[in-house]
């Protein structure tokens, strides 16, 4: 929930979304943009990452992938990315 509008983690969350936002924007052959797929927040029924069942809610989970998702499209301008959940 810290990576949330309104968290303490927002503002460093969203530079970092800028900068690999950037990056994925560029990748490009002959002019058209690489589909890339995208696994974020990978391992999520571990313990290891701030991500992981112990360390947030499965809600809190959700908010963050959509809020994610929707922040490199929406602002960023990311459209090459398919996201995929895996475990």
């Amino acid at each position: 929930k810290n990576v949330l509008p309104g968290g303490t983690g927002n503002g460093n969350w969203t530079a970092y979304l800028d900068t690999i936002g950037t990056f994925f924007k560029e990748l490009k052959y002959e002019g058209d943009h690489i589909p890339v797929i995208f696994r974020m927040f990978h391992e999520c029924t571990g313990s290891w990452y701030w991500w992981g069942d112990e360390c947030s809610h499965p809600s809190e989970y959700i908010d963050a992938w959509s809020y994610t998702q929707s922040y490199l499209r929406d602002v960023v301008g990311v459209h090459n990315l398919l996201y995929i959940y895996a475990p």
